[in-house]
């Protein structure tokens, strides 16, 4: 994270050790029990972004997903107290938010029936209990998006159109309403919420409102090519467009990455990948 030049960090990932581009790199793999003894005795903060890769493949990959999402978040938790950290920042999601009804301020009442915003809700509710050592921050993500992203919505729908594959729209309109983060804006806010040592939970979400068709349009503008088309189906007008006041107040709404930028960038990512 390019965003954190400056300062020492030290960074988890399941295979490799050694020093790279300023980062210390330590072998973990969060679906196994943390080792606290190969990880620094003193911190200022933690930055908890890891999310169990089978969040798809439910009901079979559960306990991997629960391990990663939530067990993982309590043996961090435990470390960052005993490394007399000042502050946990912990990466949820918006999808808490489901089925996207109500209003979607921080302070409502969730609960989640699908098992993956469940387990991070889980892992939210772990944070909390640990407020009284350290702040802690809990961010919900709304369809995080960039350059050399795979699988998920917004990396699907430019693959899609790069190279011709057919994108399905309701028969009778554009398509859910989302509000697309851009990478880098999620990166500026991981710094200001550790620099202002944040509490609690805070909506990360884009500058902009877009539809399914929106995207795909923005897409198809940034690499000159048309998009295959398939209308299928009904859908209802869901609007999955949070506030994001806190978000903005921290991170300049009119500062934010624009949906045209962002899709540019990624497309001209994937198209040097």
């Amino acid at each position: 994270m390019p965003q954190l030049r400056g300062h020492e960090v030290f960074a988890l990932r399941r295979s490799g050790s050694g020093e790279s581009d300023g980062i210390n790199w330590i072998s973990a793999d969060l679906s196994e029990p943390l080792k606290p003894e190969t990880l620094p005795e003193k911190i200022d903060a933690v930055i908890h972004l890891a999310q169990s890769p089978e969040y798809r493949n439910l009901p079979d990959g559960a306990p991997h997903v629960f391990r990663v999402n939530t067990a993982s978040t309590a043996e961090l938790l435990e470390y960052a107290r005993k490394a007399s950290a000042e502050h946990f920042l912990y990466a949820s999601t918006g999808s808490v938010y489901e089925p996207f009804t109500g209003s979607m301020l921080e302070d409502q009442l969730v609960s989640p029936k699908n098992f993956y915003p469940a387990s991070k809700l889980a892992g939210e509710a772990v944070c909390r209990g640990y407020n009284d050592h350290f702040a802690v921050a809990l961010a919900r993500i709304f369809f995080l998006y960039g350059p050399g992203q795979e699988q998920m919505l917004i990396a699907r729908l430019v693959e899609g159109v790069l190279n011709g594959v057919p994108a399905t729209l309701p028969e009778d309109g554009p398509g859910i309403s989302l509000t697309p983060t851009y990478v880098d804006d999620c990166g500026r806010f991981f710094v200001e919420a550790l620099a202002q040592k944040t509490d609690g939970i805070v909506n990360v979400a884009g500058p902009q409102p877009a539809t399914i068709e929106d995207i795909i349009r923005t897409v198809e503008s940034a690499a000159g090519k048309q998009a295959v088309i398939q209308r299928s189906g009904k859908q209802p007008g869901l609007e999955m467009t949070p506030p994001a006041d806190k978000f903005h107040a921290m991170c300049r709404k009119d500062s934010l990455v624009t949906l045209s930028e962002g899709i540019r960038r990624t497309v001209d990512a994937a198209r040097q990948a």
